[in-house]
């Protein structure tokens, strides 16, 4: 019997960091956010297990968009751990809150400014990372600093309210839908 050949293939990864992802997936997550915090700051309804079961179909289309965004890095041999990281954070929150959309508002209050400080803390690091371009530097520092700030105003009073936080939540998520697009378009331009 002979060897067989040992040689493994060794895959190499792009050093290309979460700002270099492909800006359809910035767009589609932008037009999803943007979405959903119009409608939270719009909606006359006081049905919070029905507000906060849409901010859950939200956050987990976010995070199905972002794990397309991850799987599609992977093919490209870039790596795909902070994608795949934010993915699964959008996914967690939003299986909470379908499994919880009729329990009680301080856990849910809890949850979501949870999300958005650690969602705003990923961004600030983004931008104050990012040395290429000042317009991602402002863009993320300031979406990101926006976020941990509203995360903190929901800690500071998790009495609101339940259609208060709702509104704050969807203020954040229209900021964060505004950055992604704003940076969409600011991305395909520059790739051009």
């Amino acid at each position: 019997m002979g060897k067989k050949n040992a040689t493994a293939k060794t895959k190499v990864t792009s050093k290309k960091n979460y700002l270099d992802s492909h800006w359809g997936f910035f767009a589609a997550q932008g037009i999803v956010a943007l979405g959903f915090g119009a409608f939270a700051l719009i909606t006359e309804s006081t049905d919070i297990p029905k507000l906060i079961t849409i901010a859950a179909i939200a956050l987990a289309t976010m995070g199905v968009i972002e794990m397309a965004n991850a799987l599609y890095r992977r093919k490209c041999s870039q790596s795909s751990l902070a994608t795949a990281t934010i993915a699964a954070l959008e996914m967690a929150v939003a299986v909470i809150l379908f499994l919880t959309h009729t329990g009680d508002h301080m856990m849910h209050v809890m949850l979501l400014a949870g999300y958005a400080i650690v969602r705003g803390a990923f961004e600030l690091f983004l931008g104050l990372r990012t040395l290429k371009d000042k317009t991602d530097k402002t863009i993320w520092t300031m979406s990101g600093a926006f976020g941990a700030i509203l995360g903190f105003v929901l800690l500071a009073d998790p009495g609101n309210a339940p259609t208060t936080f709702i509104q704050i939540f969807g203020i954040y998520i229209a900021i964060l839908g505004l950055s992604h697009l704003i940076y969409a378009l600011h991305s395909r331009k520059a790739r051009k």
